[in-house]
């Protein structure tokens, strides 16, 4: 599995608020796709910097995503050039899938 994280340095800061329904609003294009598994929007605490962690099936898949027409839309959406890095996974410590279940209520 292939990470990527996507950020933009934005020159004034954005709400919670209007991060979350700009990301809601973006959401949609990426539901559904065999090539993406996850996808995390993010936002800094100060808000000057937003993006996303991708999580990718392979370094292709990300990198054929990643296109001059995908740049050119999110420089026009931003008003910035993204800074990209891609890292490999190596291991995942899930602590949700790890966590008790519910104990089970036996009927009398």
């Amino acid at each position: 599995m292939i990470i990527a994280t996507v950020q933009f340095e934005l020159a004034e800061p954005l709400s919670p608020e209007a991060a979350e329904t700009l990301f809601h609003a973006n959401s949609r294009l990426y539901e559904g796709r065999q090539d993406l598994l996850r996808k995390s929007y993010i936002r800094s605490l100060d808000g000057r910097t937003v993006g996303a962690v991708y999580f990718w099936r392979s370094l292709e898949d990300a990198t054929n995503f990643y296109s001059d027409t995908w740049h050119a839309h999110v420089r026009r959406k931003y008003g910035v050039a993204p800074t990209i890095r891609f890292f490999q996974s190596l291991l995942v410590v899930n602590n949700e899938a790890l966590a008790p279940a519910e104990p089970e209520r036996m009927n009398p």
